[in-house]
């Protein structure tokens, strides 16, 4: 009597679930690769040549004074085309009232680090300068400037006041 090679339906189930698991796993693996973008941002991870102590403390200070000096126009003026395009001076003033009920004035800053990224081909910085402030509902805080790199000297893209109770 010859025997046939059927297979106990639990074998199919095993087999199903092995497969499914290397599957899974494979997936999570390929996952865990740094994706094009961190790829990218890595090789832009150095400032600038330009990007000088000096300047960044005095770009840091030009800013400052320019959101101190409350005027949305003058302020919304000292940003790169790529934001002005995007707020309008009403969107600009309502932004500027909140942040400066909040936050208050920005008294006295130091560059402190910053952080970069690969946005539309161009290379982005945040420079994160810590803060004192008053007028507002904390003494200090973080100035945060997202800027674009224009080869020679930076654009203003972005501005963010991070205030807490240190």
């Amino acid at each position: 009597m010859t025997q046939g090679t059927t297979r106990d339906p639990i074998q199919y189930v095993i087999l199903l679930l092995l497969v499914a698991n290397l599957v899974f796993s494979a997936s999570l693996w390929l996952d865990r690769r740094p994706s094009e973008a961190v790829r990218t941002a890595s090789t832009a991870s150095a400032l600038p040549a330009h990007a000088t102590p000096e300047v960044l403390e005095t770009f840091g200070r030009r800013v400052r004074d320019l959101y101190n000096g409350g005027d949305p126009a003058v302020f919304r003026d000292a940003f790169d085309d790529v934001f002005r395009v995007q707020f309008t001076l009403e969107q600009m003033t309502l932004q500027m009232q909140k942040i400066q009920a909040f936050a208050g004035r920005v008294d006295e800053l130091a560059y402190s680090h910053h952080e970069s990224r690969v946005d539309g081909g161009r290379n982005v910085y945040d420079l994160h300068y810590r803060a004192r402030l008053s007028g507002g509902n904390f003494p200090t805080g973080w100035l945060t400037l997202s800027v674009v790199d224009h080869g020679d000297a930076f654009g203003l893209i972005g501005y963010h006041i991070n205030a807490g109770s240190e």
